[in-house]
């Protein structure tokens, strides 16, 4: 796919894949330090490695 698109396009998409990765850990890090309480954030901890290792391990299988 990269080599069909011209360079000035591929800049372009990587721009916003960084802005839009950016934007993310941002919201992802105020919902986690201002959204919840102190008692929910190993839980929440908990689910974002557990369901991360789910996503890693189907993926790794499919490929």
């Amino acid at each position: 796919m990269i080599y069909f698109i011209d360079h000035a396009s591929l800049y372009f998409c990587m721009a916003i894949m960084g802005i839009g990765s950016v934007t993310f850990i941002l919201g992802w890090g105020y919902y986690y330090t201002t959204g919840i309480t102190m008692a929910d954030k190993m839980k929440v901890m908990a689910l974002v490695i557990i369901t991360g290792n789910i996503i890693y391990y189907i993926m790794l299988s499919l490929f």
